[in-house]
């Protein structure tokens, strides 16, 4: 069963130079590209082979390589923002949505996201602890 996470997604690339990188907030849908999700869901759902692009979080860009993916009956399509695009939304013939109050959101995004960010992102942790803040402190009412 194939399971594709919302953040192998990401943007071709970020502009640098109008982007603080160790700012930038990945958990936005703005940083999600859904056409290349649409696209790759909906070839799996025809039964073909999908280009699943990789992504390299240390020089934020896309990379030449992509995963190939066999289509299968069931797939997995999971991420925070995974249901945010209507498109995405009305492919799916069941939706699980799991809603995590302030603390099991802060909960999983620092066992989750923040350990990623640490390992393969490069970042710092007040770099992350930054970028996150105001994701968490929405959900949380404040750091």
């Amino acid at each position: 069963m194939p399971s594709i996470n919302v953040s192998q997604l990401l943007l071709k690339a970020v502009d640098k130079e109008k982007v603080n990188i160790a700012n930038y907030n990945f958990d936005r849908p703005q940083a999600l590209d859904f056409d290349m999700a649409f696209k790759v869901l909906t070839d799996l759902m025809r039964g073909q082979k999908a280009q699943l692009p990789k992504y390299c979080f240390v020089t934020h860009q896309r990379l030449k390589e992509v995963e190939e993916v066999e289509p299968s009956e069931i797939i997995m399509f999971e991420g925070i923002m995974a249901l945010y695009d209507p498109r995405i939304r009305n492919l799916m013939k069941y939706k699980i949505f799991i809603h995590c109050d302030g603390s099991g959101y802060s909960y999983l995004r620092r066992h989750t996201t923040l350990p990623k960010d640490y390992e393969g992102r490069t970042r710092t942790g007040s770099n992350c602890r930054r970028s996150s803040a105001p994701v968490l402190s929405v959900r949380e009412g404040g750091l």
